[in-house]
């Protein structure tokens, strides 16, 4: 996590560079490693929490999944020790996400230019 650590000291208290760092890591590790939701829902909790543990390269993925099974910030923090203040806007972008799939799911697209979320 030091080149999470270094990106978010550059970018300074800026949310953009951390949605592009993690379209970025997405798009490196798709190449060789495919963490489909399939795979997400086949984890049980001890996997999951294992998964948080063990700094890797699959770890933001892990992350992502505790916050969509609404585990709490403080819990993920302790098995993380990510810094809080990446952590919370890890999370804002899984809500994100999930926001958007159910407006895709209705077939209602978002409307450019709006703050809805």
């Amino acid at each position: 996590m030091k080149s999470v650590g270094e990106t978010m000291a550059i970018a300074g208290l800026s949310r953009k560079p951390c949605t592009r760092l993690c379209g970025l890591w997405r798009s490196a590790i798709r190449s060789s490693w495919r963490f489909s939701e399939s795979q997400e829902h086949l984890l049980d909790l001890r996997d999951l929490e294992q998964g948080l543990l063990n700094p890797n390269s699959k770890r933001l993925f892990y992350i992502a999944e505790a916050f969509n099974r609404e585990i709490p910030l403080d819990r993920v923090y302790e098995l993380t020790r990510v810094d809080p203040w990446f952590l919370h806007h890890v999370r804002q972008i899984v809500e994100m996400r999930a926001r958007l799939m159910e407006m895709a799911k209705q077939g209602l697209p978002p409307r450019a230019g709006t703050r809805t979320f």
